[in-house]
């Protein structure tokens, strides 16, 4: 499993309560809507808990200290429902807060406020998109009078002092939200110094990957809701825990190393249990998890199938040159060896594929065979690449054909204004049934595509994975 994966072990509940109070009567409290509250899934009741928790217990802290949660569910789980229904109970139920600052891509600030909307509709919503005057003036009175402010993370590192300040004194947001909050892992980051700068009463980073690549990445985050008690000082956190406990995963690493890296894992998530909280699907989806009275969620079971495929020849002779040119292999040649597993002339192609032989490439070939027997059957498909490139050639070799012509749209990064209109378009189930998009956007939460039945992961590495869902 993944690194964050290995911090965390069975699921467990995150509840804090006094010996008088009762799980079942806090949350009906927070949540006065039957229907709704009937509605949220098991694991989602307990994160809305978890929130609720975390804020009382962090009144007692100094004030002025740093207060807040990372919700690092699996993606798919509902994480800004949670969040969502939080802030509705804190601002509109118990009257404790007026405002919220959400931060987030540009590409989803149109999704988060339709979901505001549907699930608040009482509590006004403003999307800062620019600095006009209208905008600004609407941005005070939404500070005077209360409401949710939400800001791609552009406009909030070059706007972070026009938000955070009210005629002429210091503005502090009773919640401050980061979705996709992975964006906040490097300290060395533009997004991470201005985030670290802002108070706030309470902080909420969302991510469904809260490490990355290493735990630096993780200090980083909990640094940005919690005061160096907690963890320390990086410098401090590095001793004592990400040393050890990386050197006991490596392959290398003896008896002694490996128990203590594994008990190190086990004091951390003990340390940050009551401000991290991350559930995944195979863990909500285990019955064992849940009464009889409390269906958990249901997914469909996935497959995923690794088909390998041969080199064509063009292929072969193009892997070579880069081989014989690097007689030592290095992250280099890898980066240029990885793509031309998916096409030979990658490397030497203008960004704009124009003549794509199918040929040429045994993965493309197969590729458009699967996807015109699952378009066939009326499936809808999603392929993911890693580069816009490969879009480009899966999109002129799809022209190229009498069937994929007109049955494919696209989101690769370059478009976000027309995001929300392809993905509401794919999901009418017109004569589009394929979806071409790049992982950086696939990676980011809420392309809500609810309607797809399979997804083809087209990676530059000489496999595909056909994954229904």
């Amino acid at each position: 499993r993944d690194l964050h994966d290995n911090l965390k072990g069975p699921l467990q509940k995150h509840y804090l309560y006094t010996e008088e109070e009762n799980p079942d009567d806090v949350l009906e409290a927070l949540l006065c809507n039957k229907k709704l509250f009937s509605e949220l899934y098991p694991h989602q009741r307990d994160g809305i808990l978890f929130l609720y928790n975390a804020y009382k217990n962090g009144k007692s802290k100094v004030e002025g200290s740093r207060n807040g949660v990372i919700l690092a569910d699996e993606m798919g789980l509902g994480k800004s429902i949670q969040v969502i229904l939080f802030l509705h109970f804190m601002i509109m139920n118990t009257h404790k807060w007026k405002n919220a600052l959400l931060v987030m891509p540009a590409g989803l600030l149109s999704d988060w406020k339709g979901k505001l909307e549907n699930w608040t509709p009482d509590i006004t919503v403003l999307i800062y998109q620019n600095s006009e005057k209208e905008l600004l003036r609407k941005l005070r009175r939404l500070q005077k009078t209360g409401g949710i402010l939400l800001v791609s993370y552009n406009m909030f590192i070059k706007h972070h002092q026009t938000h955070t300040t009210y005629k002429g004194m210091p503005f502090i947001w009773d919640c401050l939200v980061f979705d996709e909050a992975h964006k906040l892992k490097n300290t060395a980051t533009k997004n991470h110094k201005v985030a670290a700068s802002i108070s706030a009463g309470f902080h909420i980073l969302m991510t469904g990957t809260p490490i990355q690549n290493n735990l630096k990445e993780y200090w980083s985050l909990v640094s940005l809701i919690s005061d160096t008690c907690l963890l320390g000082t990086y410098k401090t956190f590095k001793n004592n825990f990400e040393n050890p406990i990386t050197k006991g995963m490596a392959a290398d690493s003896g008896p002694e190393e490996r128990a203590l890296g594994i008990e190190l894992q086990k004091a951390l998530e003990k340390i940050t249990e009551p401000i991290l909280l991350r559930r995944r699907k195979d863990q909500i989806q285990d019955p064992s998890d849940h009464t009889p009275s409390e269906a958990g969620l249901c997914l469909p079971k996935k497959h995923e199938y690794v088909v390998w495929i041969k080199l064509s020849p063009e292929q072969e002779v193009a892997y070579r040159n880069i081989v014989d040119k690097s007689p030592v292999l290095t992250f280099q040649s890898i980066h240029y060896l990885i793509p031309v597993c998916t096409h030979p002339r990658f490397n030497t192609m203008a960004q704009k594929a124009r003549d794509v032989h199918l040929a040429e490439s045994g993965k493309l070939a197969f590729m458009l065979a699967l996807l015109e027997t699952l378009t066939a059957n009326g499936s809808f498909v999603l392929v993911f690449s890693n580069y816009i490139k490969i879009l480009e050639i899966i999109q002129k070799a799809l022209t190229q054909t009498p069937w994929g012509r007109n049955a494919f749209l696209r989101i690769d990064g370059q478009n976000p204004t027309q995001r929300d209109k392809i993905v509401n378009r794919f999901q009418k189930k017109r004569r589009e049934n394929i979806l071409l998009l790049t992982t950086s956007v696939g990676a980011e939460g809420k392309v809500d595509l609810v309607t797809y039945q399979k997804r083809t992961l087209q990676k530059t590495l000489p496999q595909t994975h056909l994954c229904p869902v």
